[in-house]
């Protein structure tokens, strides 16, 4: 079963958190969940931020400036190096304290009306390899390795791999608990997001929550697969080691939050008229007007999808069709039956002729968490053709994808809110 160990976390003083997570550093927060850029300021700031200037200049963006894309291989070990440097002065001038005893860390988020709750403590990475902790998704080797040179080279885990499980009642109880007590930290980030933290450390509840955890038949990885593929590779190469510690935050199914990714559809290189798209949908495919007002919040049934342009915004209703045949659907991976997968296998491969969708340069992904407005904007684009949207999978459904080892189609889920990074710390050896 799966392991979950207390630890003794580095936290910011909290008057610090104002500078640490101000505008640029809340740019950083998600990067490495969605393996995306940190921002251009961050990018256009990192000669300042070497070595000068740590102590009045204390975002958390600059600790992470060695995961932003494009650097060259020589750049990203100065700005590790850098980054190491710029940790052990906060730890030095109390800007990060590291808690007196072992525990586990609860952490509570709130974003635009959705609270979301975890725990934060150390997996074992060893229980990749054993399957106790499962994925369902491809990992980049460029990725994995420039986050495995971070990680080796400073030393810290900045951010916990996103791990999700059925409901547990020990754990929500703790939880509930834990919550009548004032928090060790709070705050309010420039975008936004409201989190508190407060620290389990006695005794009882420490053994009661890992004994709890170790009751879960697994873990299911939500968000995080790069961050968990660099401790699964240093699994790999220390087998002999009893313990390869892996941050991590447990988050229970019922609130997981998962948007779905819009597919923009790109005039460059070779339109495709709306309307052609249109002629070629009425075959297989009932199209409703309907105002995206309407429909943006919506939770679409399953295999209907939203088409949708600056002008107008269609429901596309599957027509009726022969019944796939009971033994036959029972040999379709979980995988295949995704909204997300029937998107690109039915229209936008077929008939938008985008076969390769993570290399095409006609397709652009995004998560439908945006504010509606600026949806439109993106909408009324004079680059965009149209946009489809196909319903998010459930949280059941990511459990099943990874249950059969399968792995979701490109941009499938987008968990919101994002793990802030850098608010805790482990730091390997420590």
């Amino acid at each position: 079963m799966p392991e979950f160990r207390p630890f003794r976390p580095f936290l910011p003083k909290q008057e610090a958190l104002p500078k640490l997570f101000r505008k640029e550093g809340a740019q950083t927060n998600g990067v490495m969940q969605q393996d995306a850029g940190m921002g251009a300021g961050m990018g256009a700031g990192m000669g300042a931020g070497m070595g000068a200037g740590m102590g009045a200049e204390i975002g958390v963006g600059r600790l992470l400036q060695a995961l932003v894309p494009g650097l060259t291989a020589a750049d990203r070990r100065i700005v590790t190096l850098n980054a190491r440097q710029i940790w052990d002065s906060w730890t030095a001038s109390g800007i990060f304290n590291r808690l007196p005893n072992p525990g586990f860390v609860l952490y509570r988020v709130r974003y635009r009306d959705r609270w979301q709750h975890g725990w934060i403590g150390l997996t074992d990475a060893r229980d990749l390899i054993h399957n106790r902790i499962r994925k369902h998704e491809h990992t980049r080797a460029d990725r994995v390795a420039q986050l495995s040179e971070f990680t080796e080279q400073s030393g810290l885990q900045t951010t916990p791999v996103f791990l999700s499980h059925p409901q547990q009642s020990v754990i929500s109880r703790i939880m509930f608990e834990t919550q009548k007590n004032s928090p060790l930290r709070n705050g309010r980030l420039p975008d936004g997001r409201e989190f508190s933290l407060w620290m389990v450390d006695n005794t009882h509840d420490v053994s009661l929550l890992g004994h709890a955890v170790a009751e879960i038949p697994c873990l299911y990885i939500a968000d995080g697969h790069h961050r968990a593929a660099v401790a699964e590779a240093q699994a790999m190469s220390n087998k002999e080691q009893h313990f390869i510690p892996m941050l991590s935050i447990l988050v229970p199914s019922n609130e997981l939050h998962v948007y779905p990714f819009y597919r923009r559809i790109l005039n460059d290189e070779g339109p495709l008229s709306v309307w052609s798209l249109i002629d070629q949908l009425r075959d297989t495919y009932i199209l409703r007007p309907c105002l995206i007002e309407q429909m943006y919040y919506q939770y679409l049934p399953h295999g209907q999808f939203l088409l949708c342009t600056g002008e107008a915004c269609w429901q596309l209703i599957k027509r009726e069709q022969k019944s796939v045949p009971p033994e036959k659907s029972k040999t379709n991976p979980p995988e295949a039956v995704l909204d997300v997968a029937i998107l690109h296998t039915e229209i936008i491969g077929p008939l938008v002729g985008i076969t390769d969708p993570s290399r095409d340069p006609r397709i652009e992904y995004g998560p439908m968490s945006m504010h509606i407005n600026d949806f439109k904007t993106m909408l009324v684009d004079p680059r965009t053709a149209f946009v489809l949207i196909a319903r998010a999978p459930t949280a059941e459904d990511i459990f099943k994808v990874a249950d059969s080892g399968g792995v979701m189609p490109p941009k499938s889920t987008s968990v919101e809110p994002k793990i802030i990074d850098g608010l805790v710390v482990w730091v390997d050896g420590q």
